[in-house]
């Protein structure tokens, strides 16, 4: 190696001993890499699950989202409880929106954001009053019973295993016994998924259905609200489920729910605020 290498490398040397003693960089230093925005604000959370969940979460995410800029979160259509949980397992979503108890291997995973209170929806020709258990099972069981102006009583469901009527069933025996009875499901009524029962209620003399309030009051249906006087109050609770590792956009959007404002928009919207575990 020569002897002007030898000069080169240390002036190298020596220039970088400066730097690290002074604790600066050379002028001719380029800047540092724009890191580019947080991923936190360009994060796309995902969430789907329960139809009696969809329309809340839609309510609160578009709140949050215009108080606090960040990642879009999405809530897609209903996909059902289990079918959120399925693909939240497999990664596809950041959260499943969970309607009625919870299956234990979720349990910890899962936040109450909020309870909907299990009512009766009653068509025009009903008589405007609380019902017994009894009465609801005798309709049930396609007996004849007549209300207000005569006008027999017809149920609608979307589904005789959706949450609101499997809660009514959780406290009644009786209504346990009538639901699973196979003449009762030759009976009633369904209503597409896509159609909101309380507004086909609405429009359908004779005809009841069980539903939840929040959801109800959300779509404005005009009908007129009953509930069983034994059995009353009923809800079904309403949760956020989360995967092991939470995207700190969908950590954020979750204080929020839960927190003053949150609960305090959430039962703006005709839900019971729960903000707890």
């Amino acid at each position: 190696m020569n002897r002007r290498v030898m000069e080169t490398i240390d002036r190298a040397v020596l220039m970088a001993a400066l730097v690290l003693a002074l604790g600066c960089e050379p002028e001719n230093t380029p800047p540092p890499l724009d890191p580019g925005p947080n991923k936190a604000q360009t994060e796309e959370i995902h969430l789907a699950g329960a139809e009696e969940a969809t329309s809340l979460f839609r309510h609160l995410a578009r709140v949050f989202s215009a108080r606090t800029p960040g990642g879009p979160i999405i809530v897609h259509d209903p996909v059902g409880s289990a079918g959120a949980l399925g693909a939240l397992e497999s990664g596809l979503l950041a959260g499943a929106l969970v309607a009625g108890p919870v299956a234990s291997a979720h349990e910890q995973a899962g936040t109450r954001v909020a309870r909907s209170e299990v009512v009766i929806a009653l068509g025009s020709g009903i008589e405007n009053r609380h019902l017994t258990a009894s009465e609801l099972v005798q309709t049930m069981r396609g007996e004849d019973v007549v209300w207000g102006s005569g006008l027999t009583r017809r149920f609608l469901l979307t589904s005789v295993d959706e949450p609101a009527l499997r809660a009514l069933s959780d406290r009644s025996q009786s209504i346990s016994d009538a639901l699973n009875k196979s003449g009762f499901r030759q009976r009633w009524t369904r209503v597409s998924a896509s159609e909101a029962i309380g507004e086909r209620v609405a429009r359908t003399p004779g005809s009841l259905a069980i539903v939840d309030l929040g959801n109800l009051r959300l779509r404005s249906a005009p009908v007129w609200i009953s509930r069983l006087e034994e059995l009353s109050p009923i809800f079904i609770e309403l949760r956020l489920v989360t995967g092991k590792r939470m995207p700190d956009r969908l950590r954020a959007f979750l204080d929020f729910i839960i927190g003053p404002d949150g609960q305090a928009l959430v039962s703006d919207l005709g839900f019971s605020g729960e903000g707890s575990q």
